[in-house]
């Protein structure tokens, strides 16, 4: 530094005259003149704490000017290097506050109404179909749970055609309890005695001409209106031919015998009703 420079500072300072030994434009200040630099220590100092509040580089520089005068002591210019130490100090505002966490969104509206109306309505109103074991006549069927696409029916169930019987015969709209007239050329009835339901409807199949169904006990004996093949003039009704058949409804109790007319003797049967 200038000699003329450091005259000027001490003279700021107030520091009066002093010796001065100048070795160069920027020679050490006689150790005389430190101890009037006491002050400059200070101000040096001052100009420290300045620079470390307001963390702004101009606080440095004004601890470099002020620590000048703590030449003293060394006579060297160490307090400008202090000063310079000055001006790194933290510049303030202080730790930036951390953001708070950030709320979490909270559950849409109506998420859980959304859920609800899922089930189909009307799906369990559908029901099943027709079946051949729900106790009730449906679909196809001729009588309860039979006929039809159904098992067959048992005799006295109701039918519309052979094939919806168990006996293969129907009947008069029901399925029919069957004889067979002279089976394999027997002059006979088989089964010679049957006993059905009051209501039951008998049929009677023949597998060989040349007999009659005819009520009565035996030769000469006629039951009024039963006889085969019209229920009329049954002393002298006509035999059957082979595959014809007689049906014949009985609606009260009681037994019923009956007869081959031109085998009165010998080919009878029974249909017990109860």
């Amino acid at each position: 530094m200038k000699a003329w420079a450091w005259l000027g500072i001490a003279a700021a300072l107030g520091m009066g005259c002093a010796e001065v030994e100048l070795t160069g434009d920027d020679g050490p200040i006689a150790g005389a003149a430190g101890t009037a630099g006491g002050p400059g220590v200070d101000a040096g100092g001052a100009g420290g704490s300045a620079g470390g509040t307001g963390g702004s580089p101009s606080g440095g520089d004004a601890g470099h000017v002020h620590s000048g005068g703590a030449s003293g002591g060394s006579g060297a210019p160490s307090g400008g290097s202090a000063g310079v130490g000055g001006s790194g100090g933290t510049p303030s505002g202080g730790t930036p506050g951390t953001g708070g966490t950030v709320g979490t969104g909270g559950t849409p509206s109506g998420g859980t109404g959304g859920g609800t109306g899922g089930t189909p309505s009307g799906g369990t109103g559908g029901g099943t179909g027709p079946s051949c074991s729900d106790n009730v006549k449906n679909g196809t069927e001729t009588d309860v749970d039979c006929g039809g696409t159904c098992p067959k029916c048992a005799n006295g169930k109701a039918c519309t055609q052979n094939g919806d019987c168990t006996s293969a015969q129907c009947a008069g709209n029901s399925c029919a309890w069957v004889v067979i007239v002279a089976p394999n050329g027997d002059n006979s009835f088989q089964p010679a005695s049957l006993t059905i339901p009051v209501g039951g409807t008998v049929r009677w199949v023949w597998q060989e001409k040349g007999h009659t169904v005819t009520g009565g006990t035996g030769c000469g004996d006629y039951a009024p209106g039963w006889c085969s093949p019209t229920n009329s003039s049954c002393q002298n009704a006509p035999t059957s031919d082979v595959g014809a058949t007689y049906d014949r409804k009985f609606t009260a109790a009681g037994s019923n015998p009956y007869y081959c007319r031109p085998h009165c003797g010998m080919m009878k049967g029974t249909i017990t009703v109860q």
